[in-house]
């Protein structure tokens, strides 16, 4: 039959949703196909990738019912990557009980952690800061003060290009809204967002300043802002762990004034709203120019090892799909090849049996 490839609608909501009921049912579909989950591994392709439609038909293919086919891939997908491999898939399915449990709550917070950074990214982006997302679209939210309600949360997030369903966004919101009193207010977005925007604003100045001057440490070098060789240009090993902005120094440290004036003179105003160049020095200070410098290091090296990372990740799916479209077209040709060889075999096994047939007549005479 052919199969649709649009996504199926959950039959339970992710509010409710428990991973570990699919996870048992797959894997006793698994264990009664191939005696049990270990034979299972011999027998398929760890590297073979699954997308999340693909993982749909394949479920259909196999005869197995689902809750929920997105949050069961979404639980298996832990790093957000679109594609599952076979080998993902049958670790969780042999997983105990226990582990699945902390896995999908991991996978919840790991979830919004994920679009909080999306949020940030998204408000730099369009707005500068969350106060100017507040001021030039609060009569667009219906917000006439200075908090949102669930329903104007949510029309915020699309006007960030986030699209989150109910469970998601309630449980967002839920994570902003500390006072529990079923709004949110700037204070508590930015609180909630002051690490992503801090992080996301530091690796754009790190990558303006390695493309206007060369280098982080080169560029406040040149205006005198630290003495030459007192920041190394290899940052240490980061922090394990989440962590909020650092209080970088406990002694009087750079002035907002002084801060805004060494941005501008670098040029990196240019790019950067002014308000989010503040909410930058009201995250971190105090803090001494050679602190910042550090930090800019720091957050621009994790930065790229991640996009190193997804580039790696990315080329090894497209090798991995490529893989299988030249086992794909290998096995086409053998078929094909195998098919035009029994068929000449054929017309040779009937010509030599009209020659057998012609060589008796003549004997004959």
């Amino acid at each position: 039959d052919t199969l649709s490839p649009r996504l199926p609608e959950p039959s339970v909501d992710s509010a409710d949703y428990q991973p570990e009921v699919d996870v048992e049912r797959l894997a006793q579909h698994f264990a009664q196909r191939y005696g049990s989950l270990a034979e299972a591994r011999k027998a398929l392709d760890p590297e073979v990738e699954l997308k999340l439609v693909e993982f749909e038909l394949a479920l259909k293919k196999w005869g197995v019912k689902v809750d929920n086919v997105v949050h069961f891939f979404a639980h298996i997908d832990e790093d957000y990557s679109g594609s599952i491999s076979v080998e993902e898939l049958l670790n969780v399915l042999d997983s105990p009980l226990d582990e699945i449990k902390r896995r999908e709550k991991l996978r919840q917070r790991n979830e919004v952690k994920r679009i909080f950074e999306e949020m940030a990214r998204s408000i730099c982006e369009k707005f500068g800061s969350i106060e100017e997302a507040f001021q030039k679209h609060g009569s667009w939210l219906h917000s006439t003060s200075s908090s949102l309600s669930l329903a104007q949360f949510g029309r915020l997030a699309k006007q960030l290009d986030i699209e989150l369903e109910a469970a998601v966004m309630q449980r967002v919101f839920n994570e902003i809204d500390e006072d529990k009193e079923g709004s949110i207010s700037v204070e508590e977005l930015q609180k909630a967002l002051s690490y992503p925007i801090v992080r996301y604003v530091v690796v754009e100045i790190a990558s303006l300043l390695e493309q206007k001057h060369g280098g982080v440490v080169e560029a406040f070098e040149s205006i005198g802002e630290i003495r030459p060789g007192s920041v190394s240009k290899v940052p240490p090993p980061p922090l394990s762990g989440d962590r909020p902005p650092l209080r970088l120094a406990v002694h009087e440290g750079v002035s907002q004034e002084h801060f805004l004036k060494v941005l501008r003179q670098l040029k990196v105003l240019d790019n950067i709203t002014d308000s989010a160049a503040t909410m930058i020095w009201t995250s971190l200070q105090p803090f001494t120019m050679q602190d910042f410098v550090q930090r800019l290091l720091e957050e621009h090296r994790q930065a790229e090892e991640e996009k190193q990372r997804h580039e790696e990740d990315r080329d090894r799916r497209e090798k991995e799909r490529k893989r299988r479209l030249a086992e794909s077209l290998c096995l086409d040709s053998r078929q094909r090849a195998a098919k035009e060889v029994n068929s000449w075999l054929d017309e040779v096994r009937y010509l030599e049996a009209r020659g057998s047939c012609g060589l008796s007549r003549t004997a004959k005479f």
